[in-house]
């Protein structure tokens, strides 16, 4: 009989646990400050990853819409620039250095990411698809920013070449 208790109990108390962190989880964050709360004291990777979880909750991709602050693009949504000027803002308050790029897809179209780097190396962010994270191996090389993001343009145009 003791055994069922305690088993009952233990059974209660996981899928209170398990409640609360997927309650957390899914929490929908209401400000760029809580999203970079949420984010900050973590290494670039993590951080990546902690970025794109937290626009995940919210994200829409939407055409038609001109977002003009965080709370529009959060309720409305937005194109690809709009989500990585989003990152970019958010990468500059977690203190990363940060870059766009604007890809040609075609003629007329094109598809922009956002790029997060310390010395760590760097992340791709864009909208919601798994961070694409390498390493840099910057002071033991020698290199100028210049030459850095020069390395990041020609990574990723590597990465999306078809």
């Amino acid at each position: 009989m003791n055994k069922k208790i305690i088993f009952c109990i233990s059974v209660i108390v996981i899928i209170g646990f398990v409640s609360i962190f997927v309650w957390k989880y899914n929490e929908i964050p209401t400000s760029e400050r809580e999203i970079v709360k949420n984010c900050e004291g973590l290494n670039l990777k993590k951080t990546a990853f902690c970025l794109v979880e937290n626009i995940e909750t919210f994200f829409v991709y939407n055409g038609s819409n001109i977002p003009e602050s965080f709370n529009s693009l959060k309720e409305y949504g937005g194109i690809c620039g709009d989500w990585a000027d989003l990152y970019i803002s958010l990468g500059d308050k977690l203190g990363f250095f940060t870059e766009s790029l604007t890809m040609r897809i075609t003629n007329i179209e094109g598809h922009r990411i956002a790029i997060i780097s310390n010395d760590e190396g760097f992340c791709i962010l864009d909208q919601t698809s798994k961070p694409l994270c390498n390493s840099l191996y910057v002071n033991s090389q020698g290199k100028t920013i210049e030459d850095v993001r020069k390395d990041l343009r020609d990574y990723v145009r590597e990465e999306f070449k078809e």
